[in-house]
């Protein structure tokens, strides 16, 4: 079997790996502490750089998509973990584990880098009505049913 946040076990598996790296954190810095959470919420800048244009909630606009896919990538967290481990500055190690959290905790809910349309690559849309049916036609569940045909 291979690993990915698609399926629900890869989701399981990325919301305790998030959960236990933003724990970590808050174990070596403090819950309190100002790097841990600024390190937690920066991958989410990328969201309020393309909130007042984007055309649907679940869409990003062209523009926000490079940047939400460079600060949810986990070459970031790698990085500063490695730059922790080579420096050993608890700062970079805290930071490293709390962007590393926010990406497992956004993994686990389903949410991963974005195509080029600005939707969460690899998930279904809903077609043009909200309406999505599976190959027999019905259906799929948690999703709208089509409204009335409009002339």
């Amino acid at each position: 079997m291979t690993w990915t946040w698609t399926a629900p076990a890869g989701r399981a598996l990325s919301g305790t790996l998030g959960i236990a790296a933003l724990l970590a954190g808050a174990r070596i810095a403090g819950p309190r502490n100002k790097v841990l959470w600024t390190a937690a919420l920066a991958p989410d800048t990328a969201l309020l750089l393309g909130a007042s244009a984007a055309p649907t909630w679940r869409q990003l606009p062209r523009y926000a998509i490079g940047p939400y896919n460079a600060l949810h990538s986990p070459a970031v967290p790698a990085a500063l973990l490695t730059a922790a481990a080579l420096t050993r500055h608890r700062s970079l190690l805290v930071a490293g584990l709390a962007w590393f959290g926010h990406l497992g905790w956004d993994r686990a809910w389903g949410y991963g880098p974005r195509d080029a349309d600005g939707f969460v690559a690899g998930r279904e849309r809903a077609g043009e009505g909200g309406f999505r049916a599976d190959r027999a036609g019905t259906a799929r569940p948690g999703l709208a049913a089509p409204g009335p045909r409009r002339p």
